[in-house]
């Protein structure tokens, strides 16, 4: 790609010199009012070519997203085609709107020749161009294949997920970014989000998140004495917000009328915007348990957090799948001395032998039982236990009685406080389990793009775990001597773990 004059060989140098229309529709140079996380969103356009984006209502992000297309498109000497997409082809062509407002701020002995319909911007010496689409039609009226795309408001699409699957095919290694406030649990931003938390896929999505806090003009003034409640304060001290921030907070709040309304519009993290299920096996107060939540990086197979403990035994609890790439084989160490993870090992890519062979490794050097799922492939996962002469595992029978014991040992662990550690992709899972109207055991939503694997090996863990007892010399340095064993300083000390 060549550039026009040095300033236009830097791309934020070149977005910084665009003028925009501010608020009042006044121009400004976009350099002057360009906000942290709209550098971040540029380097992310340098460095990514799969980005989705969850934000708040008007956050800017539309703005230096186009920005960043067009210096594309005016600098490059190839007949770029990038597509502007909305449900509507109308509210797309009010975002190529734009692309004419930078148009005509550039200096005249740079400005290159370009020429416009209500639906279309084009640069006439290289033919790159962009276009507006509504994401309804977009399999009838495209036309030439695309080399970057926009999808504003991404999670509003009906069949988002098809016209996704049929557009990167298009757009092939190009850019592909989506954009949108939440809509619903399972809305299908939510189901890109969930493939990108597991690595899943061949290009995997860099999932950015846009706080409101981070626009400079969502603070409000006050100048009488404001008493904020200790859960604003909270709120405050968690997300580092300073006053304004806050009391901007409570106005809009009081403006909505709803302040889960408010969240959805403006949530202050993923987790949050998607929160508030309907259903829920688990409510985000039961959750709030685990007070201690540790990190797995998308794609890793096999992920340790502690070393084997001599006295201190650990179980893995195992949900076998096939490995052809849909659901996960989940091995899920837990030890018995505080209840908290040592290793996982997950793939949906291992075939039943090799993950067998895998777990047996990890679970001889941890001296792990086994305890497995006793469905399909956990009778296969079991012959090559078998075959190796591993003899310490429980097959865990599955019926309709047995899933339910194994999920209510699962709740009693939570609403009881005995587990304060999970790592996040499990603790995804428990928040994505819904309630059965039948009264049968709990699952997850219907969808390729969620899973319940980790959850099912976790419970069969606890379950494990039930009857194992801690060595005395580890119990004492753990729960305290005999002495102080009913302490009301450790909540754990006077508790029946048997």
């Amino acid at each position: 790609m060549k550039c026009i004059g040095d300033l236009y060989a830097n791309r934020l140098l070149h977005i910084c010199s665009l003028d925009i229309l501010n608020k009042r529709k006044k121009r400004v140079r976009f350099g002057d009012v360009l906000y942290p996380s709209q550098r971040d969103a540029v380097w992310s356009f340098e460095n990514h070519r799969r980005i989705a984006v969850v934000k708040g209502r008007q956050l800017g992000f539309t703005t230096v997203l186009n920005a960043d297309r067009y210096c594309e498109l005016a600098t490059s000497t190839n007949g770029l085609h990038h597509g502007l997409f909305a449900v509507k082809r109308a509210a797309a062509e009010k975002l190529l709107q734009m692309m004419r407002t930078f148009h005509k701020g550039v200096p005249e002995k740079h400005r290159r020749t370009a020429s416009h319909t209500r639906s279309t911007f084009e640069f006439g010496i290289t033919g790159a161009k962009a276009e507006a689409f509504s994401a309804l039609t977009y399999d009838s009226d495209r036309g030439a294949t695309l080399s970057s795309a926009h999808l504003s408001e991404f999670a509003y699409y009906p069949d988002g997920m098809e016209m996704l699957a049929s557009l990167t095919s298009s757009v092939n290694e190009g850019l592909v970014v989506l954009e949108s406030t939440p809509n619903h649990w399972g809305d299908p931003l939510h189901q890109v989000i969930q493939s990108a938390q597991y690595g899943d896929g061949e290009a995997p999505w860099h999932v950015l998140f846009i706080p409101w806090w981070h626009f400079p003009e969502y603070r409000k003034r006050f100048t009488h004495k404001v008493r904020f409640t200790d859960a604003e304060l909270a709120f405050q001290v968690r997300h580092k917000l300073d006053r304004e921030q806050l009391y901007w907070r409570r106005m809009r709040i009081r403006e909505m009328g709803d302040p889960i309304l408010f969240r959805r519009e403006y949530p202050p993290t993923i987790d949050a915007a998607y929160g508030d299920v309907d259903g829920a096996y688990f409510s985000a107060e039961q959750l709030g348990v685990f007070t201690n939540v540790l990190r797995v990086s998308p794609g890793v197979e096999l992920q340790k957090w502690q070393e084997p403990e001599v006295g201190n035994p650990v179980v893995f609890g195992v949900d076998v799948a096939e490995g052809v790439g849909l659901d996960y084989s989940v091995a899920y160490g837990v030890d018995r001395a505080a209840l908290r993870p040592v290793m996982t090992l997950s793939s949906n890519r291992m075939g039943i032998r090799a993950f067998a062979e895998s777990v047996a490794t990890q679970a001889s050097k941890y001296n792990a039982r086994i305890v497995v799922e006793l469905n399909n492939h956990g009778h296969a996962f079991k012959a090559v236990l078998d075959g190796l002469g591993f003899t310490n595992y429980e097959a865990f029978k599955t019926s309709v009685k047995s899933k339910l014991k194994l999920y209510d040992v699962l709740r009693t662990h939570v609403d009881e406080g005995l587990v304060d550690t999970i790592d996040d992709l499990t603790l995804n899972e428990l928040k994505q389990l819904q309630r059965s109207e039948k009264g049968l055991a709990p699952k997850h939503p219907d969808g390729l793009q969620f899973h319940d694997d980790r959850v099912m090996s976790y419970s069969l863990a606890l379950w494990g775990l039930r009857h194992m007892r801690v060595s005395g010399g580890l119990a004492d340095d753990l729960f305290g001597s005999t002495k102080d064993k009913t302490s009301t300083r450790n909540p754990r000390r006077n508790r029946s773990w048997n």
